[in-house]
């Protein structure tokens, strides 16, 4: 059930993100979308990380919602972390 709500989210999201000038109604969906896999129940917390991954691969960090961003306990941790792995892939 999951994966059918990120599947019609993402179908969604690539229709309306052709552009930089829709990341508000992208950040809209982006958090309904994880909110609805994670009503589902099951194994909503791995179904909410590999949909929240997606996006992100997609569009990148800035296009995540910011207000969860904010939110994480160890964001300047993971951050520096993130950092040094772009750091020896050259990619940074």
């Amino acid at each position: 059930a999951g994966a059918a709500a990120a599947t019609q989210s993402t179908d969604a999201a690539s229709a309306s993100s052709t552009t930089g000038a829709n990341h508000r109604t992208d950040a809209t969906l982006f958090e309904r979308t994880i909110r609805q896999i994670v009503s589902e129940g099951g194994d909503a917390d791995t179904d909410a990380a590999v949909a929240g991954a997606l996006p992100g691969c997609l569009g990148g960090f800035s296009q995540l919602a910011s207000a969860w961003v904010a939110q994480l306990p160890h964001r300047a941790w993971l951050e520096a972390h993130v950092q040094k792995v772009l750091f020896m892939l050259r990619l940074r």
